[in-house]
């Protein structure tokens, strides 16, 4: 063991190596746990997704209501008839 560290201070560029890598390592776990886009925030990321999603869904219900209302519309004098009488009540 004595050997190996003794061939390795002898070796600066392997030494300087080993610490830039063990450096480059750190840093990006640092990132990765605690920077900008950590893991705590992709967990508010991906429930602000799912609330984005309810929100569509939503929306896209209301736009096909509306789009059955327009074709009813559409389709004739009877129809306005009728939604005009509905609305009257």
């Amino acid at each position: 063991m004595k050997s190996l560290l003794k061939s390795i201070s002898n070796q600066p560029i392997l030494l300087g190596s080993i610490f830039i890598l063990i450096l480059l390592i750190l840093i990006t776990q640092y990132q990765f746990w605690f920077g900008d886009y950590s893991r705590s925030d992709l967990e508010k990321i991906k429930e602000e997704i799912s609330v984005v999603e309810k929100e569509i869904e939503i929306i896209k219900e209301n736009n096909q209501e509306l789009i059955d209302e327009k074709e009813k519309l559409n389709s004739g004098k009877d129809a306005i008839e009728g939604i005009a009488r509905i609305d009257l009540f």
